[in-house]
């Protein structure tokens, strides 16, 4: 597979030879903490993943949303697995919270400004948040 055209690397959280888990400024649907989980290797259709690296791929998956609750305060994440954009199998995680602009509805992935994140060293704060509760 070849990576994503990515110059800033400030968003990545996780980047090893399986997977890649990255945060996104100003963030989609204005919820802070929006973040991606796309394995390395390639797949356009899930079902075309081998059992065992699909398996892999939600541990990771329930791996990145428990540790994205605890950093955030969330109450819900949603979770919405696309391969339209860059043909490529990823997950998009959603934190939810009791007072989001969407709330019981579904988000509007348009929305981006204002940005949930008070500056861009808070965004920068919230990804180093993640990488230690990952790598503990």
């Amino acid at each position: 597979m070849t990576e994503p055209e990515y110059e800033d690397k400030s968003d990545d959280i996780l980047h090893d030879d399986v997977f890649w888990v990255h945060g996104q400024y100003p963030g989609q649907g204005r919820l802070f903490g929006k973040l991606i989980v796309t394995p390395k290797e390639h797949y356009f259709h899930f079902e075309d993943m081998p059992e065992t690296e699909a398996a892999n791929f939600m541990r990771e998956v329930q791996r990145v949303g428990r540790a994205l609750r605890k950093v955030t305060g969330a109450v819900k994440i949603n979770y919405e697995m696309h391969a339209n954009t860059g043909a490529h199998i990823h997950m998009h995680l959603f934190p939810r919270y009791l007072d989001d602009d969407f709330p019981s509805l579904p988000i509007d992935y348009h929305a981006n400004e204002p940005a949930p994140y008070e500056s861009y060293e808070e965004y920068l704060w919230f990804i180093k948040r993640m990488q230690e509760e990952l790598t503990l």
